[in-house]
């Protein structure tokens, strides 16, 4: 999903409150570099319409009434390859953070947000880079640690400890 010079990024919503909705109608269209193609309250409304809308970047919210901002990126990546979510949430749980990247989430930031760090996140995610807020990133990189760890430890293993570890 390139852009040509001087086109607009192409950006979606999906939030069940109304007055992110604004907020970030405002955000994006301050800068004169996107263009807001839709607004959605929750994953079901997205999914039947981002697929036909094509944004480049949704802005994704978590907990919203019936699917869940995880659940509806997992199935919008599958719908929409190519497309950059970037998590937008106010609820500072570190499993959320796991799941969201089990889920593809291209970038992770908490509400709220600054409007210069929400359009530095769109175009970070959009030139392939992980927008991630710094309690996010720490999350993450305590994960990679621990599975590093785990691996390490696996080594040390005999066969016989292994093949009963594979067993369980």
């Amino acid at each position: 999903m390139a852009r040509s010079e001087g086109a607009q990024i192409t950006v979606a919503v999906v939030d069940d409150e109304q007055n992110m909705h604004v907020y970030l109608s405002d955000v994006l269209k301050s800068s004169g570099q996107f263009d807001l193609v839709g607004c959605y309250r929750s994953g079901e409304e997205a999914l039947a319409e981002l697929p036909r809308v094509r944004p480049q970047v949704v802005l994704m919210d978590i907990r919203m009434p019936g699917m869940s901002g995880i659940e509806c990126t997992r199935r919008l990546k599958a719908r929409i390859p190519g497309v950059k979510v970037i998590v937008l949430t106010g609820v500072r749980e570190d499993r959320l953070v796991s799941e969201s990247v089990d889920a593809g989430v291209d970038g992770f930031l908490y509400k709220p947000c600054s409007l210069a760090d929400c359009q530095r996140a769109i175009r970070e995610a959009l030139e392939g880079g992980s927008p991630f807020s710094a309690d996010a990133n720490r999350v993450v990189v305590e994960e990679l640690l621990r599975f590093h760890q785990e691996n390490q430890a696996a080594k040390t293993l005999t066969s016989q400890e292994r093949r009963t570890l594979d067993w369980v």
